[in-house]
């Protein structure tokens, strides 16, 4: 039958051999990420212009106004048309 402290000292050997091996895996994992391939993507952009109307262009009575010229020219082919 085993002693206490020999139980003891298997358990803390194996304790310090798993520690040794993760040591020696995270050795190897730092070593080995310099071998990596570095790749360059590159990515290609377009840049939009905005196009903003200044407050001379943009006014709610000619836009109204403009409308109601559209809405007469177009009655007034669909009035040819039917002729």
């Amino acid at each position: 039958m085993e002693t206490l402290e020999n139980r003891l000292q298997k358990r803390i050997h194996a304790s310090l051999y798993a520690l040794l091996f993760l040591t020696a895996l995270l050795g190897i994992s730092v070593l080995l990420e310099g071998c990596a391939e570095k790749r360059h993507i590159a990515q290609n952009c377009i840049r939009l212009e905005s196009d903003y109307a200044t407050t001379k262009e943009f006014s709610p009575t000619r836009d109204a106004k403009r409308s109601a010229e559209v809405m007469q020219t177009t009655t007034a082919e669909n009035n040819r048309a039917e002729r």
